[in-house]
């Protein structure tokens, strides 16, 4: 289906606009028109990405203070994350990222506990076969 983004106009609203405007204006202005419509569109978009480009100049020095205020926080936070919980903090720099250790944990729980259901079943066939001889 042929959509026109902003407007959100599909094939055959296209078709109805086009349909009305040819009995509105005739067939002798429509070009006319068109070509109009089509120019102007340019021109807006044009404006459109000047002020954008504008935007982006003018916000350029705005993002440079905020990553140097961002870098001269850094510790600052570390520091007070430090001081606010310092076991947890402690437990994170020893072991590196406390998910991945979390996760590791599960694994070689997963894995004990699926050795031990592989033994459980040894065994349980082990004594079926017991009492069937």
């Amino acid at each position: 289906m042929l959509t026109l983004g902003f407007l959100n106009i599909g094939f055959p609203e296209l078709m109805l606009i086009l349909v009305l405007a040819l009995i509105v204006f005739g067939p002798s202005k429509l070009p006319e028109i068109g070509r109009s419509i089509g120019k102007g569109l340019t021109e807006f978009r044009k404006v459109t990405e000047g002020v954008k480009s504008q935007m982006d100049e003018a916000m350029k020095p705005v993002k440079d203070i905020k990553s140097d205020v961002d870098e001269v926080t850094k510790p600052i936070e570390e520091i007070k994350k430090a001081t606010s919980n310092p076991v947890s903090y402690a437990t994170e720099k020893l072991l590196g990222d406390k998910e991945s250790a979390v996760e590791e944990d599960n694994k070689k729980t997963e894995k004990n506990n699926s050795s031990q259901e592989k033994d459980n079943k040894s065994q349980e066939k082990k004594s079926e076969e017991e009492h069937k001889s």
